[in-house]
């Protein structure tokens, strides 16, 4: 009886798990507004002094061959249009799949959460691009919208974190974590090697995704959760009988 009790309770959780409350959200949210701040002051730093612009220029010798197509399809699949459509498609899914609108709510709005105010934190820095001049494969077109941090590397970055709280500790978790930094590393080193974006750009935008995120989740549940519940379908069944049975009394009085 006990097996048979918890096994469903057990497979809830793991189907929600991207709704579950942290064991330690003020570490969460400490640790997401320390990060915020250091990319912020790092990216004042680096506008002015574009420490990175020789590795930048070297690195971007590689952009040749299938290097270099590898780069612009990465840059051309991670760009603000495609990325809203793949978290879109990824929502629906998972609410086809798990019948609540919760759950893929907290997928996207979480995403949305990380990404939207890295583009806002781009303009406010306003870092130049690297310079084409300098770069043996500039890219083309040119990229005109400031460069620090990545908006490309905080959504592949927001992506996986996402995907990894929705795996929460099934067998899921660990492919998701392995493909998910696969993933992160060839978006990185293809914007690096694109020199669309500095390196240190990318090892921003990385470090924003992995500690905005999670505190992102925290607070698209928080709000969810004053959300009224879902209208539930009434199931007809032996109880529905006998419930209706005092009612049919009652009228005979």
């Amino acid at each position: 009886m006990t097996e048979m009790t918890s096994t469903p309770r057990h497979r809830a959780a793991a189907q929600d798990a991207i709704l579950q409350p942290s064991a330690h959200p003020r570490r969460i949210l400490v640790l997401a507004a320390v990060v915020v701040v250091l990319v912020t002051v790092v990216g004042f730093v680096l506008r002015g002094h574009p420490l990175d612009a020789g590795l930048s220029a070297w690195l971007n010798q590689a952009h040749v061959g299938l290097f270099g197509a590898l780069g612009s399809a990465v840059y051309a699949a991670f760009s603000p249009i495609p990325a809203i459509i793949e978290t879109t498609i990824i929502a629906a899914l998972l609410w086809l799949c798990t019948r609540q609108l919760r759950i893929a709510l907290a997928f996207g709005v979480t995403i949305a959460a990380t990404w939207i105010p890295s583009g806002i934190l781009k303009e406010i820095i306003d870092r130049p691009r690297p310079d084409p001049a300098i770069l043996p494969h500039p890219f083309d077109p040119v990229q005109l919208d400031p460069s620090y941090p990545s908006g490309h590397t905080v959504y592949a970055t927001a992506l996986v974190v996402t995907l990894v709280l929705l795996a929460g500790r099934t067998r899921w978790r660990v492919p998701v974590v392995v493909g998910g930094t696969a993933l992160i590393l060839v978006v990185g080193v293809s914007l690096s090697i694109d020199a669309v974006h500095y390196p240190t750009d990318v090892v921003a935008s990385i470090a924003w995704g992995l500690a905005v995120a999670p505190a992102a989740r925290l607070l698209v549940v928080f709000l969810l959760a004053k959300l009224p519940p879902g209208r539930r379908v009434a199931r007809s069944g032996p109880s529905s009988g006998r419930e209706a049975a005092p009612s049919r009394d009652s009228k005979r009085g």
